[in-house]
């Protein structure tokens, strides 16, 4: 998967790639195992060049948010007490990303039987659910078939791409 991801973030012609990678990054730094951590501490310099990233798209500088981002990844690295201290608030239920505090704050949980909660007073009754079909890929690891796992993210992600598709 580290390959895979490693990939990703160097593909410089895909801004988009590196984002998301960088987002990912951001994520398994602080939720994921430790081994993962070591393994970017490694590549610590290649996020680095990224925090300098310009991509021109019809002579327009789009590479913004890869800078910001790779800021953002370069300082959980660099910084390992406040790496420590996000992944033990991890452990206690404190918010420490962006995707954590929305979570918190908005309040829509995903139950198991594919279907969001109604806890949210920001839902408007007009809203349909968003129902999730079970993934069309197998996993052997059973850390990836769960809905934490890295299973779990791609297969929201495919069946968030195929409601927009059917819309």
């Amino acid at each position: 998967m580290f390959s895979i991801l490693w990939k990703r973030i160097t593909d410089l012609h895909q801004p988009s790639h590196i984002l998301k990678s960088l987002l990912l990054s951001e994520y398994l730094l602080i939720h994921g195992d430790d081994r993962f951590v070591r393994d970017m501490r490694t590549k610590k310099n290649v996020v680095k060049r990224l925090t300098g990233y310009k991509f021109y798209r019809n002579h327009e500088d789009v590479g913004g948010e890869v800078r910001n981002q790779a800021r953002t990844v370069l300082e959980l690295l660099v910084n390992e007490d406040a790496l420590e201290k996000m992944r033990k608030d991890r452990d206690s239920g404190v918010a420490n990303t962006k995707a954590d505090r929305y979570e918190r704050s908005y309040g829509n949980q995903l139950k198991l039987n594919d279907e969001y909660s109604e806890s949210s007073q920001l839902d408007s009754p007009q809203q349909k659910p968003l129902r999730l079909k079970e993934p069309s890929m197998s996993f052997n690891n059973s850390s990836l078939d769960s809905p934490t796992g890295f299973g779990g993210f791609i297969s929201l992600h495919n069946a968030l791409r195929t409601e927009r598709a059917n819309r």
